[in-house]
């Protein structure tokens, strides 16, 4: 089988729960992402990108405005919903951000309430994944990891 690139997989505990909030800070995973990127000489094509994840509000307003219609903004369920929309306004849930490379890509996700994130990487050209390791201690600190580096082949027909 012809080799195809390598990929580097980790899932990360920060160990310090003081830093948990930084896994909140899309900031910093882009700036985690292009110093990887700049670190392993790959060629960035798109800048990071970042989505923000608030959890959805749409069908929890509908329902309140059905429950309004009708009459029953007193009613428990109404006076729930309105206490989860406001938790939700004020709560942050992470972030996942990608970096297209010309030789594949990087994405990080984050769940800064269990100081949880995901990280992957994949090129097609070989890389120094040993940079990766020292970056994540560098941007996130003591970390717990499952940390994989697999060889990526195109199967022999």
């Amino acid at each position: 089988m012809e080799y195809n690139g390598k990929h580097v997989m980790c899932d990360g505990v920060l160990l310090n729960k003081d830093a948990f909030s930084t896994l909140n800070t899309p900031k910093l995973g882009e700036d985690f992402l292009e110093d990887i990127v700049s670190g392993i000489d790959m060629t960035m094509i798109l800048p990071p990108i970042t989505v923000k994840f608030p959890h959805a509000i749409c069908e929890a307003q509908r329902i309140m405005s059905s429950l309004k219609q009708e009459g029953l903004e007193n009613s428990m369920v109404y006076k729930k919903l309105e206490m989860d929309l406001h938790n939700r306004a004020t709560q942050t849930y992470g972030y996942s951000t990608f970096v297209m490379i010309a030789e594949s890509h990087l994405t990080i996700h984050t769940f800064p309430e269990e100081g949880f994130f995901t990280f992957d990487c994949y090129s097609c050209k070989d890389f120094d994944d040993q940079y990766i390791r020292e970056c994540i201690t560098k941007y996130f600190g003591e970390v717990k990891m499952n940390y994989q580096v697999i060889e990526r082949h195109i199967p022999t027909v």
